[in-house]
């Protein structure tokens, strides 16, 4: 693992964020905050959840990074979970969001949201700078149902829980 690969995949979650801020902006305060049909989120309160689930998940990771303690290398094991949690969020079943992160602002504007994000991408982007070689393949992230894994496994979360997210988003955009 190295921080290039690692900065590569933070690449491709910018690029993604950066091109569905583009899709937003000229979305109106009403259709952002619209709720859908049942207990489904608007257009705001998922982009709320991603960015708590990045910020609770960076939180995560600068405590074990502070403390240094009980950091054990990835192994095929980190890398299958992160491949079963992949293989959960493409699947047609759908899942409840952990309660940490399941309770996103009832309204918001997208100034406010991309100002929150922006934050989080910076924070995330200081710790991919900063984090030290020996750790760049310790389980420095732990996802409330995969377990711990990696920097770039993190990441790499991140990068398919915005695509499937990103999804739901289109589907109101419609």
């Amino acid at each position: 693992m190295t921080k290039e690969k690692i900065n590569n995949s933070f690449n491709k979650l910018e690029q993604a964020r950066s091109r569905l801020s583009s899709q937003l902006e000229n979305i109106d305060n009403e259709k952002l905050n619209a709720f859908p049909a049942g207990d489904k989120w608007s257009i705001a309160q998922i982009c709320h959840h991603l960015i708590l689930s990045e910020r609770l998940s960076l939180i995560y990771i600068k405590k074990k990074l502070h403390y240094k303690t009980n950091i054990k290398n990835t192994n095929f094991v980190s890398a299958l979970r992160l491949l079963l949690l992949k293989t959960a969020f493409t699947s047609p079943f759908s899942f409840k969001a952990p309660a940490n992160v399941a309770n996103p602002p009832e309204h918001s504007s997208l100034a406010e949201i991309s100002e929150d994000w922006e934050k989080v991408r910076l924070d995330m982007k200081k710790i991919i700078e900063e984090l030290p070689n020996e750790f760049l393949t310790g389980n420095i992230f732990k996802h409330p149902l995969a377990g711990k894994m990696n920097l770039n496994h993190a990441i790499e979360f991140f990068i398919f829980h915005f695509n499937h997210h990103r999804k739901q988003i289109e589907r109101l955009l419609e």
